[in-house]
């Protein structure tokens, strides 16, 4: 049995992908004792293992982000030197501190988890982190080549995505076919970099081959400006509904209806990736619903070229709606991309996911500990 100590600000039940990446870990990760120590809010225990919560400090702006990382700091080091664990995993840069000092100070093997957007070769705790934690574990070849321009050995990198639940139904035995063909998004919408005025303009070119195509937006936040202005010009003119936040047995069920999933994305305004993966895409074909993306990112991990979905040249709303249209108006084609979509969900199930994880860890905690370093 591992025993492992999560340390991660933005720990389950927090929204957000990172949190929900990292429950995965907690429940499907095989033969692991875990502790967590987190500042997000919630009981103190996750799916069976103890988390110690931490105390937000009612201090605005940098220096409340400042006492905040100083005090998970420290309850960290406290718990890796109380708890002895096999390996300490850094859940995001911010806990970059604690990890590497338990990792030097007590020889306890340091994971470094890392994303997509947050990743950056110029940035420092990308370069710190990745560098000298004992294993990094990114999730798609992209957020991989990130790290390998920060430095990371080849050895010491593993590409593990994100997984889904295990499917316990059968696929639909068809597409569906009542109502009009529906495009659904589901994303943050308050994300200048998920592109949400790209798909509008995607569907609008779509709808002059396939006039009564409709557009679905799931998600949570304020839409930023400019999505805002392409999401009210659409419900305006009646062929989009912004749904906003839902639960998820709604969020599944307006996946399983739709025609074809899409969604866009950009490089953020300092140029650090835009999408680590896009684990909804695997939702959406978990429930047979093929994606139309960019060829961008971790984008092309999360879809099955030609099989599960279509990508399309980056930044080309019109090549993007084109695609739309041919699987709105092709039933061939969009039962052939529903099956794939599915099989590539399947391949996706954290069972298997994590499969490569736990052979890594262990061959990370049987390993030596490395000779002391700098932190910087």
């Amino acid at each position: 049995m591992r025993r492992l100590l999560l340390i991660a600000p933005d720990a389950p039940p927090a929204p957000g992908g990172i949190a929900r990446f990292l429950d995965g870990w907690l429940r499907w990760l095989p033969d692991a004792a875990w502790s967590v120590v987190s500042s997000t809010p919630g009981p103190p225990d996750h799916a069976g293992h103890p988390v110690r919560r931490l105390p937000r400090v009612p201090l605005p702006g940098p220096a409340g982000v400042a006492a905040d990382r100083a005090l998970i700091s420290a309850a960290g080091l406290a718990a890796a030197a109380a708890r002895r664990p096999d390996a300490v995993v850094i859940g995001v840069q911010s806990a970059t501190i604690p990890g590497l000092l338990a990792q030097r100070l007590l020889g306890v093997p340091a994971v470094f988890l890392a994303y997509g957007r947050e990743l950056g070769a110029d940035d420092p705790w990308t370069r710190i982190a990745a560098r000298r934690a004992a294993l990094t574990v990114t999730i798609s070849g992209g957020s991989a080549d990130v790290l390998r321009a920060a430095g990371v050995p080849e050895r010491r990198l593993l590409i593990a995505p994100p997984g889904i639940e295990p499917l316990d139904r059968p696929a639909p035995s068809a597409p569906p076919a009542d109502g009009p063909p529906t495009v659904i998004t589901v994303t943050r919408l308050d994300a200048p970099h998920k592109a949400l005025e790209d798909v509008a303009a995607a569907v609008r070119h779509a709808r002059e081959r396939v006039a009564d195509l409709r557009w679905s937006i799931v998600g949570s936040g304020e839409p930023y400006p400019a999505a805002r202005s392409a999401i009210d010009a659409a419900v305006a003119e009646g062929w989009a509904t912004l749904h906003g936040r839902v639960g998820d047995d709604e969020r599944d069920a307006l996946l399983e209806r739709a025609t074809v999933f899409a969604l866009a994305t950009r490089p953020m305004a300092d140029g650090r990736v835009g999408e680590g993966f896009g684990i909804v895409f695997l939702e959406a074909g978990a429930r047979g619903t093929p994606s139309v993306a960019p060829d961008a990112d971790g984008m092309r991990d999360a879809i099955a070229r030609d099989r599960g979905g279509l990508l399309v040249a980056p930044g080309d709303p019109a090549a993007m709606g084109d695609a739309i249209a041919r699987i709105a108006s092709d039933s061939q084609l969009r039962a052939r991309l529903s099956a794939g979509a599915r099989a590539h969900a399947e391949a996706h199930a954290w069972p298997q996911v994590l499969e490569p994880v736990a052979v890594a860890l262990d061959r990370t905690i049987a390993r030596d500990p490395a000779p002391a370093r700098p932190l910087a």
